[in-house]
């Protein structure tokens, strides 16, 4: 999704007008035609759809045993990944943090006002995105939240509060959403389902090691003999 983060980075600019729908370019890289603004860029965010895209003008810590130091940053924020650039060129990206290789859910990260800390899963270091003051950092989590409940298969489109279940796509959309983030072609549930329980009985399978043998030229003889 990474590609689609950039190619979402690099077409910003949307149609404000309230005589047509807006348009943009969502977190699959699809370009869509809605209501709502598919990129959000201002406090506060407000999430209405899954596909949405929140671009934060923020700073990040870069030194973790020092919260003072903080260097200018963008984070684009969808409901599979945060990614950081130094700034609004999509050739500069600093991290990127999945949130499907998360362990730690997101949180404020004490002692860093308006600061809030995001787990990089395996492999990357934790991120801090930091806003000018608490109520931006509560309503970047708040933002989070809803991208976590999309990957559960809720998001809560009501004004009562009640989550509903994110509408299924057709496999033709889902081709179409792999082909536009170069993914591929899906070929249907049960070759996925093959894939994964080859995945599952790879790692079942006890770890060999290589025998304790050495090479030694000319043989193995006692010193001192022929």
């Amino acid at each position: 999704m990474l590609v689609c983060t950039v190619k979402s980075l690099q077409n910003l600019k949307e149609s404000t007008s309230a005589s047509k729908p807006k348009e943009g370019i969502n977190s699959l890289g699809v370009k869509v035609k809605t209501d709502h603004h598919t990129i959000l860029k201002k406090f506060p965010y407000v999430i209405n759809r899954c596909d949405q895209i929140a671009v934060i003008e923020g700073k990040y810590i870069p030194d973790f045993e020092d919260y003072n130091k903080r260097e200018p940053a963008i984070f684009v924020l969808t409901a599979y990944q945060v990614s950081m650039f130094k700034d609004s060129n999509a050739d500069n990206l600093l991290q990127t943090a999945l949130l499907a290789e998360s362990k730690v859910y997101p949180s404020l990260l004490k002692g860093a006002l308006g600061c809030i800390t995001v787990d990089g899963g395996r492999g990357q270091h934790r991120m801090a995105l930091c806003t000018e003051n608490e109520k931006n950092a509560e309503n970047v989590l708040a933002v989070l939240k809803k991208f976590y409940e999309c990957r559960g298969g809720l998001i809560n489109s009501s004004k009562n509060g009640v989550n509903k279940p994110v509408k299924r796509i057709s496999i033709a959309e889902l081709q179409k959403i792999l082909k536009n983030c170069g993914l591929g072609k899906y070929k249907g549930l049960a070759d996925l389902k093959k894939k994964m329980a080859a995945m599952e009985q790879a790692q079942k399978k006890p770890k060999t090691f290589a025998p304790n043998v050495y090479f030694h030229p000319g043989g193995e003889n006692v010193p001192g003999t022929n």
